[in-house]
């Protein structure tokens, strides 16, 4: 999903004023919105120079690369690989949420950073090591041959390879935020999050095509060994990148400084309040929803594939127009509202769907898809605003630790948690409500939460919820309101 803490802004560690098939696809969205949006007259955008305009074109590739490296190592390749061995649901919740707890490396990316001031080089080398480790599973024998410990040696993979592209993700996010313009990161992370969907949209497609014509265990041998080509490509492709010079790289925090510094900034606090809590409402129900396709609804990979086309192909729709919602009247009011309707759209819909319902799935996928195409970028943009530029190496890294561990801790929760939900389960009028519906009526009232939470978090220049909603649909219409 592309929606999660581990994973806003893309899913690598970038469209200048000649025109590509990027910025075509961003003109099209960008004609698209409505006009309400253009009332409030705003300044024109600065030119790019040119290696700025290319980093941006060369990033989209990138992180579609990158895209398809994670589509066929995670999600349905991954939980069918680990249901094939015989994992428990315990081991699959765990697996769903390790990259997660894998994030409490972060702060290691950060340090190196205020040592070694190369965001190129380092970025290089953390996402190198963690993807050329995906090599074993498709290579080695203790991976395909099952067995009682091959589930337990891949989570142990998963583990190794996280801490390192953790490590990456502090590193990437603020070189990143030295090359994109500020006035232009909500349009272009929401167009890049947007095309990286489409290119996992494909990816996930073939997926199910190999998984339903092969047998296991080729049929996940070929996807991952191909999915680490594709990593590499993404590796190499992030030296075509530009490197801003860091004249003023700071003083080297020490460890214990890491950690105080950041949780001194009241804002940043708040921030991390919603993150953390934000990540573990989502995984607590997300980290077991492959299975839950698969064994509840009875989908196939093929059907999962669209599934994962549907919220990929949303994503791509909504992204570039929120972008330019947030970029005119802020990012706070773009996350209060779309994860409101994540917390209620989409998980109404999975609540309601019954085994062989493809069409509430469905649905409820694409519910999830336009608020997803919003909530990656809002939170990876305003994750920089609340974190000062000479310090953000530190906050990003403490930010991904904090939110890793507590996230881990809330989608690790949904195996024990869907075993004792069998006990409640109840019928209302021959309608059943059993372990998945409570599984998702938590995690449905966690996000839920969250949206209240964006209040407390100041970004200069932003509107009010309440405000926005009201250039785009009369107030009087709604029966509820926001207060942001």
């Amino acid at each position: 999903m592309p929606w999660t803490l581990g994973e806003v802004g893309g899913d690598g560690p970038g469209a200048g004023e000649i025109e590509t098939p990027a910025t075509s696809i961003l003109a099209f969205f960008m004609s698209s919105t409505p006009a309400s949006m253009d009332s409030i007259p705003t300044a024109a955008l600065p030119p790019m120079s040119p290696e700025t305009a290319r980093t941006l074109r060369y990033s989209i590739i990138e992180g579609s690369a990158t895209t398809i490296f994670f589509s066929w190592t995670s999600g349905a390749v991954l939980m069918a690989y680990l249901l094939y061995m015989g994992a428990t649901p315990l081991q699959l919740s765990i697996a769903g949420c390790v990259p997660f707890l894998a994030q409490a490396s972060a702060p290691a990316g950060g340090f190196l950073l205020a040592l070694f001031p190369r965001p190129k080089v380092l970025t290089t080398l953390l996402a190198g090591v963690g993807r050329i480790l995906w090599l074993f599973p498709a290579l080695l024998p203790m991976f395909y041959l099952g067995g009682d410990g091959a589930a337990n040696y891949f989570l142990l993979l998963l583990m190794v390879s996280g801490f390192f592209q953790a490590s990456a993700g502090p590193v990437w996010s603020t070189w990143m935020s030295r090359v994109v313009p500020g006035e232009r990161r909500g349009r272009y992370f929401g167009l890049r999050n947007g095309i990286c969907a489409v290119v996992g949209l494909g990816a996930n497609m073939i997926a199910g095509v190999v998984l339903d014509a092969l047998h296991a265990p080729a049929s996940y041998q070929v996807l991952i060994f191909a999915g680490t080509i594709f990593a590499f490509v993404g590796v190499g492709l992030l030296q075509t990148h530009h490197e801003p010079v860091i004249d003023e790289p700071g003083r080297v925090m020490r460890p214990k400084e890491m950690f105080i510094v950041p949780l001194r900034d009241k804002n940043f606090r708040r921030y991390l309040a919603l993150a953390s809590f934000w990540t573990a409402s989502v995984l607590l129900g997300m980290s077991l929803f492959i299975p839950y396709l698969i064994q509840y609804i009875g989908m196939n990979f093929l059907q999962i594939a669209i599934f994962q086309a549907v919220v990929a192909l949303s994503v791509l729709a909504s992204g570039p127009i929120w972008g330019r919602v947030a970029d005119k009247y802020g990012n706070r009011s773009v996350l209060a509202i779309n994860i409101f309707m994540a917390g209620t759209l989409p998980m109404t819909c999975w609540i309601m769907a019954r085994p062989g319902d493809l069409f509430l799935v469905y649905l409820g996928g694409f519910f999830e898809g336009i608020a997803g195409g919003a909530i990656g970028a809002a939170m990876f943009n305003l994750s920089l605003v609340t974190a000062p530029e000479k310090q953000r190496p530190a906050y990003l890294g403490l930010l991904a630790l904090i939110a890793g561990v507590i996230g881990f801790v809330g989608g690790s929760m949904a195996g024990p948690l869907l075993g004792l939900f069998e006990k409640m389960e109840f019928t209302v009028n021959g309608v059943g409500f059993g372990a998945w519906q409570w599984l998702f009526f938590f995690s449905a009232l966690g996000r839920i939460t969250s949206s209240f939470l964006v209040r407390s978090v100041r970004e200069s220049h932003s509107w009010r919820t309440r405000d926005v909603i009201r250039v785009f649909i009369p107030w009087r219409l709604l029966p509820f309101g926001w207060r942001a």
